[in-house]
């Protein structure tokens, strides 16, 4: 949902500029399997940028979500949003905050001098620690599009509806043999 919002946003010209987990509101719906949809809010540092590449500003929105190019030469584009969901999708993930604990400071010279970004472990899927990590990329011409973000988790979500239906395909099919077997093969003396 929230991919798609940004995306919507992109093609109007409309950088948000401050995208983050508290900026995302969830609505019940009883017609989406999930339960609810998101809705992308406060627009308070939104900025037209039409055809313009970037325009520069010294404003930022969350410091922890905010790209090295904003922080260091206030170089604010749709890359920003980017990198931003990135930050979102890595905190989904990690169950915490980005940079938790860390002063403002501290946050500055890790992004913006040593390019560091928060820790992707070995328990991100694969797929997801790549997006994050393209969403991340120091220079932003090479951050993917709204639209290809939105292809890449289209099509994990396919993969995973297939993961599911072989997982079930499994246990249908191990629930079919006769319960004596299994406790025969499950006996230790």
């Amino acid at each position: 949902d929230v991919a798609n919002a940004m995306n919507y946003l992109h093609t109007l010209g409309i950088t948000h500029g401050d995208l983050k987990a508290d900026n995302v509101l969830l609505k019940s719906n009883n017609t989406d399997r999930r339960g609810f949809f998101c809705k992308v809010s406060d627009f308070g540092l939104s900025r037209y940028v039409g055809n313009q590449d970037y325009l520069t500003t010294f404003t930022y929105g969350t410091l922890s979500h905010m790209p090295p190019e904003l922080l260091k030469n206030g170089i604010f584009s749709t890359a920003v949003d980017i990198y931003s969901f990135g930050i979102l999708l890595w905190e989904l993930l990690a169950t915490t905050r980005p940079y938790d604990g860390r002063s403002h400071g501290d946050i500055l010279m890790l992004v913006v001098n040593e390019g560091r970004r928060p820790q992707i472990t070995d328990y991100y899927p694969e797929m997801y620690a790549d997006l994050i990590k393209d969403c991340w990329k120091q220079n932003p011409q090479e951050r993917p599009k709204f639209t290809e973000i939105v292809k890449r988790l289209k099509k994990m979500l396919q993969d995973l509806d297939v993961e599911k239906n072989l997982l079930r395909d499994v246990n249908d099919s191990a629930g079919s043999h006769d319960h004596t077997e299994r406790r025969s093969i499950c006996r230790t003396d």
